[in-house]
């Protein structure tokens, strides 16, 4: 049984240059200017917070020989520099036998980046430090450069050692915590900070699962699919169980401010996914793009395809003999070798292409004439996937269809594609689950946006066993936020995604 301690938060600050100092007797947990608390988000810019120091012998006063008048005297305890390195840590947690179940008891780690002085009394001094995680260094990195064919770990890896920013990143099959994913297509870094570089890669990674990144106190990046976080071994519930109040590894939520939502605003249940634009080449030996039987003075036939002008020029036989063909932009004459061509390939205005002849250089064929054409066009690698158990369930005048359209340009093949439509339909198909609420002050444990956890809750319904209660089910945490309160107790403000 483990041993459940009350909080011993300690607060160690290294000025640049100089050497790590304990400032626990200096930290505030709450006061007239604010609380301690740190804002954590899986997958953004690290997370940032506002710690406060408070000097009790900040300045003095003295009379002198005159009882109307005092000296002031200012000596300050300390003084907190801009990119003082900063760790706060519940030591009770950290002392564990097992502490690595419970995050090692950091509850942060990073650095200051805007200190400001205020002052509480006459002789008091407050230090409000604004602070930043360890992903602050890769925000200020700069990388560059073009690369094709990539495995996504391999290219993290590399832009990280190229940022030489302090952050540490190693592939999983090295020991380290960047997750293997998809090769990445060709992407260009034009000198972006290594966070936006990071952003980019994940952005074209989740293209076959949604991925994530953090940086940990030992400035290591972690950077995985969120469908495959680690669990914090936390269970939130409405219904304590534990024999103690305090806890490491049983949350209660507070359920006046709890709030579940079953959000359809970002359902679709029919995905369209549009990847790369390719042009095709048909051969003269193939069988023709379009053909057009002509109808008694026709001068124009309309296309099936969107022809690429940039490309060979289209070949047209009339009852099986050759004749002359140019693109035309709708400006200016054009002419082949021999003179003005007999067909011309033009845009209309409603944006559509025709072939049309090229009158009065040229007559119209006689009705019932063959006409064949050769061109080349532009076709776009597209896939739908449809969650059919999704729609029948919804009903509705639409028949519980709701589509989107996604474009994936780096997919350059169907079965890709096809595979990135079943994935979003799976996510999507179905009212996205958020939970959102604020644990009570008895539980003393710690965890990382990016985990998960396991809900069980008496009081919520399970849309998965027809909208009844008890709900037991596993969420990510997008957000999290720890508030302190007294002593070091704290509330955590938490948002997690349903995954399971």
């Amino acid at each position: 049984m483990t041993t459940v301690n009350l909080p011993n938060i300690k607060c160690y600050i290294t000025p640049p240059n100089k050497s790590r100092v304990d400032y626990s007797k200096y930290f505030v947990y709450n006061g007239s200017g604010g609380s301690a608390s740190f804002s954590q988000s899986f997958g953004r810019q690290g997370s940032t917070g506002t710690v406060y120091l408070a000097d009790p012998n900040y300045s003095s006063t003295a009379y002198t020989g005159n009882k109307s008048q005092t000296s002031l005297t200012v000596s300050p305890s300390f003084v907190i520099p801009a990119y003082s390195q900063i760790l706060i840590v519940d030591q009770s947690i950290a002392s564990l036998p097992n502490a690595s179940s419970f995050n090692n008891g950091v509850l942060f780690s990073g650095y200051v980046s805007n200190p400001t002085l205020t002052f509480d009394s006459a002789n008091t001094a407050i230090w409000s430090l604004a602070v930043i995680d360890y992903s602050g260094y890769m925000n200020a990195s700069v990388v560059s450069g073009q690369y094709d064919g990539l495995p996504m770990d391999d290219l993290i890896v590399l832009l990280v050692n190229q940022a030489n920013c302090g952050v540490k990143a190693a592939t999983v099959r090295n020991g380290g915590y960047i997750s293997p994913g998809p090769v990445m297509p060709r992407l260009v870094f034009p000198h972006c900070s290594l966070t936006e570089a990071l952003q980019k890669i994940s952005k074209f990674a989740s293209n076959t699962s949604a991925f994530g990144w953090y940086v940990d106190q030992n400035l290591n990046l972690h950077f995985y699919d969120q469908n495959q976080a680690s669990s914090s071994g936390i269970t939130v519930t409405d219904s304590p169980t534990s024999t103690s109040r305090l806890s490491y590894t049983e949350a209660h939520m507070q359920m006046n401010n709890t709030k579940y939502e079953f959000d359809g605003t970002s359902l679709y249940n029919r995905a369209i996914v549009t990847g790369v634009t390719t042009t095709i080449h048909p051969k003269k030996k193939a069988a023709p793009t379009d053909t057009f039987v002509a109808g008694a003075n026709q001068f124009a036939f309309n296309l099936s395809n969107i022809p690429d002008p940039a490309s060979t020029n289209p070949i047209v036989t009339v009852n099986n003999t050759k004749q002359s063909c140019l693109y035309s932009d709708g400006t200016g004459t054009q002419t082949t070798a021999f003179g003005p061509p007999q067909w011309l390939v033009q845009q209309q205005a409603n944006g559509s292409w025709a072939l049309r002849v090229n009158f009065p250089d040229a007559s119209p064929p006689s009705g019932g004439s063959i006409i064949n054409i050769w061109y080349p066009y532009q076709t776009s690698v597209t896939a739908q996937a449809d969650d059919t158990q999704s729609q029948i369930a919804i009903g509705g005048p639409n028949k519980g269809i709701f589509a989107k359209g996604i474009n994936a340009r780096t997919l350059s093949d169907t079965s890709a594609a096809q595979q990135r439509a079943k994935r979003e339909v799976k996510e999507y198909g179905r009212p996205q689950e958020r939970i959102t609420f604020t644990t009570t002050e008895e539980w003393v444990g710690l965890w990382q946006a990016g985990q998960s956890f396991t809900l069980k809750s008496s009081m919520l319904l399970d849309s998965q066993n027809n909208f009844t209660a008890p709900l037991n089910a596993t969420f990510v945490i997008t957000q999290a936020s720890p508030n302190f309160t007294q002593d070091g107790f704290r509330t955590w403000n938490i948002t997690g995604v349903r995954v399971q």
